[in-house]
């Protein structure tokens, strides 16, 4: 080993495998100088040391003798100068040019946490390092090579050529999206996927994987071509993009696959939320663009049980569309909803006439969109006792869906997912779409 002129292995370990690039590792350590003289000690502090294993957040001697341990191995290694402070030292403890004593003890490694809310779905290791630091994005147009595996079972063995968010088209599992996003051209890493990350409870017959299945992935990025990003696309880019992706985005609600359509429609968002200096025209299309995101993105958010992110979706809709009314009424019914002691009914007041203490927008837009979504906002907003009608999964096509009803739909959907509602009898009337 170049960085040990005598590496002694003190305690063996168990297994075979070692840390990978990118690797969270746990050690205990001791650090002495030639004389003897101790300078560090992680055990006299009781506090185990943890770092990214060859990342260079440590001296490089650590990341060539760390990836050759196993788990339990305890291991002695002599440094010289150039793989520890080099002619810099680190004062006061260690000199210039002083060589280094070490022993190691490794408690624990693992792999890289993709997913957002570090659930361990995505873990990915990576056998090695790519080349530059630039990585593809949603969109991005990527060859890769592809090894699956269910146990020791291989099920899965191609080269693909497709764009980042479309795996699931290609019969690749969505964990696979989120992967690529944190690869380097070139590299080739080891993906771990659980089932909710990977073909989940349906399993995927075609390649013979159970139910539930948790997968490992090798891949290799062979090279990609990144998609442009929100700031070097020009406004009619943005407009036609907008449009594809709203496309794409309905296509896989209606497929029930609800994380990859929001992932299209914060893409509108993202785009067309701050765009200014539009033309009437185009403003008019960015408008209704980002209306229909909005609307499906809180639609998506209730298929997923994410009430919170449906209701600011919800409310950005209504600025959007500068009705204010609709959101306060969606906020107070997930108030309710979330209750998990609500206040005693309140006695309800006498019904009033539709339109009474509205404001003129949605006064005029109830009026023209008819009984239902009169029923829904006296029944809602003013607190009668008679039920809203039921809904169900078929009558609705999001893309067709007006405003005031997908307003009113996305309230009783809240209610009816939180088995919480304000009213005492279940309705049995379904409604049609207009």
């Amino acid at each position: 080993m170049a960085a040990s002129a005598s590496p002694i292995v003190k305690k063996e370990g168990v297994g075979t495998e070692s840390p990978m690039i990118g690797d969270k590792v746990t050690v205990h350590y001791t650090g002495w100088l030639l004389d003897s003289t101790q300078f560090d000690s992680s055990r006299d502090r009781k506090d185990k040391f943890s770092f990214d294993f060859g990342k260079g957040e440590v001296i490089k001697a650590w990341d060539i003798a760390v990836g050759t341990m196993t788990v339990g191995e305890l291991c002695r290694i002599t440094c010289k100068p150039e793989y520890a402070y080099g002619s810099a030292g680190s004062p006061p403890k260690i000199p210039p040019n002083a060589t280094l004593i070490f022993e190691i003890e490794l408690f624990d490694f693992k792999g890289k946490d993709l997913t957002e809310d570090e659930d361990g779905g995505i873990i990915q290791r990576i056998r090695k390092k790519g080349e530059g630091y630039s990585k593809p994005n949603e969109g991005a147009l990527v060859e890769i090579e592809i090894e699956g595996r269910h146990g020791d079972r291989v099920f899965d063995k191609r080269e693909l050529r497709f764009e980042v968010g479309e795996a699931e088209n290609y019969d690749l599992p969505p964990g696979l999206d989120k992967a690529l996003q944190n690869m380097e051209k070139l590299e080739e890493s080891v993906v771990y996927l659980k089932s909710s990350y990977g073909f989940g409870s349906a399993g995927k017959e075609k390649f013979q994987v159970p139910p539930d299945a948790e997968l490992q992935y090798d891949i290799k990025l062979k090279s990609f071509e990144k998609a442009k990003e929100s700031w070097e696309m020009n406004t009619n880019e943005k407009l036609e993009q907008g449009s594809i992706a709203k496309e794409k985005g309905t296509h896989y609600f209606k497929e029930g696959k609800y994380k990859r359509a929001t992932l299209q429609y914060k893409k509108i968002v993202l785009w067309l939320e701050h765009e200014s200096g539009l033309s009437g025209a185009e403003e008019e299309k960015a408008r209704s663009l980002r209306l229909a995101a909005h609307l499906n993105l809180a639609m998506c958010h209730l298929k997923l049980k994410e009430y919170s992110q449906a209701l600011e979706n919800c409310n950005k809709f209504s600025a959007t569309r500068a009705l204010t009314y609709p959101g306060l009424i969606i906020g107070e019914v997930l108030s309710f909803s979330g209750d998990e002691n609500p206040d005693p009914p309140v006695e309800p007041s006498p019904p009033q006439q539709v339109g009474d203490d509205l404001p003129n927008s949605l006064s005029e837009d109830l009026k023209f969109y008819g009984d239902f979504i009169k029923q829904m906002a006296i029944t809602l907003s003013l607190f009668t006792v008679q039920p809203p009608p039921t809904v169900t999964d078929s009558v609705f096509d999001i893309v067709q869906m007006d405003t005031l009803t997908a307003i009113a739909l996305a309230i009783t959907s809240v209610l009816l997912q939180a088995g919480k509602v304000p009213w005492s009898h279940p309705a049995s009337t379904p409604v049609s779409s207009r």
